[in-house]
């Protein structure tokens, strides 16, 4: 048979039972707001993880160090001269009389400078005309304004 101090014993084991599972319940309640702000977070990184500079609003300075795209390469060959190809390539005038001096091995006077062509004497311009032979304004003193 079962006696009163066995039925006053399970009483007591069962309200315990009864204040664990209510105990159990506010934690789960709690577990699941936990779980769901998480999976927010996590979708919002998932998200941001796949986002460029050339996809999204940040600036490409952010993206930090990676390899530069290559430049475009130009169809139907290569760059610059083919072969083949006579260079032109400007001539240095100035240098001609330095370079007769190290061929002369600069034991000789450097050759002279040929002066410039001499001009004749200039024609008188007709009063009241400017030097583009137009007609201008005459002012006192043989002054003209354009």
């Amino acid at each position: 048979m079962v006696e009163m101090g066995d039925i006053i014993e399970l009483k007591r084991q069962a309200q315990n039972l009864l204040l664990r599972v209510e105990q159990l319940k506010a934690e789960n309640a709690a577990l699941c707001a936990e779980n769901l702000s998480l999976r927010a977070k996590d979708t919002e990184l998932v998200r941001r993880l796949g986002l460029t500079p050339s996809n999204s609003h940040k600036s490409p300075s952010s993206a930090g160090y990676g390899k530069k795209p290559a430049l475009p390469k130009p169809p139907g060959g290569k760059v610059g001269g083919q072969p083949g190809h006579t260079g032109k390539t400007q001539q240095a005038h100035w240098l001609a009389p330095y370079e007769q001096l190290c061929q002369q091995g600069l034991a000789q006077e450097p050759p002279p400078q040929t002066p410039p062509p001499e001009q004749g004497p200039q024609p008188a311009q007709p009063a009241g005309r400017t030097p583009a032979g137009r007609a201008g304004i005459r002012l006192s003193a043989g002054r003209s304004l354009h």
